[in-house]
């Protein structure tokens, strides 16, 4: 299975590890594999557009398909549990305009110039939110330390890495909508979590 091959496109974004062992981990599933599975059509095409290539012209014939990811909650067993200011946190976000943004924490996500158009909105006086929900990855300790220290953090500006299931779903209750300024995706979960509740979305193309 093939979530992205992000890391072959744009190693400068992804540790060293992972950008150096990754080509040699596609050739090696190329090889030995009967079938690739991907996780979305967009996916599916580069790996057939990749693996068509000369340097790889010489491959077995592979079977490559793709599926979507599962965005039904209702069908499994969420993670439970909400912060103690909860109920605090989630008038505030249902009190102004609220931009969520869902996923790890990396270079290629947008946060950063998230960040730098809420604060163009922050200091011309506008009452919104920035919300983030996902775990720190590699590559952003410096966007961490501006996140927590930054002057709106707990105000207007909030970084949940680690809520469940549970406040997630709730978070997206209380937001306006959907920011995905990301760079590069092999699906976009958040895509569908957001559309499933009807919430608008600002993606980047």
């Amino acid at each position: 299975m093939v979530y992205d091959l992000l890391p072959i496109h744009r190693p400068d974004w992804f540790p060293k590890a992972i950008a150096t062992a990754f080509p040699s981990w596609l050739t090696a599933i190329s090889s030995i594999s009967d079938g690739l599975v991907a996780i979305s059509q967009a996916v599916a095409d580069d790996l057939c557009e990749m693996l068509d290539g000369p340097a790889t012209s010489d491959r077995r014939m592979l079977d490559i398909g793709f599926f979507h990811l599962g965005a039904d909650m209702e069908s499994v067993q969420p993670s439970m549990g909400l912060p103690e200011d909860a109920t605090l946190v989630l008038d505030e976000l249902r009190a102004h305009r609220t931009f969520l943004m869902v996923g790890t924490v990396e270079p290629r996500k947008g946060h950063e110039q998230a960040l730098t158009a809420l604060d163009e909105l922050w200091s011309a006086g506008e009452e919104v939110n920035l919300v983030i929900v996902g775990r720190a990855g590699w590559g952003v300790d410096e966007l961490a330390s501006s996140l927590k220290t930054h002057r709106q953090y707990g105000t207007h500006l909030f970084w949940f890495d680690d809520a469940s299931d549970e406040f997630l779903d709730l978070i997206y209750d209380a937001s306006s909508a959907l920011l995905v300024p990301s760079l590069g995706e092999g699906f976009g979960l958040p895509l569908i979590e957001a559309a499933k509740k009807n919430l608008p979305i600002i993606a980047r193309d």
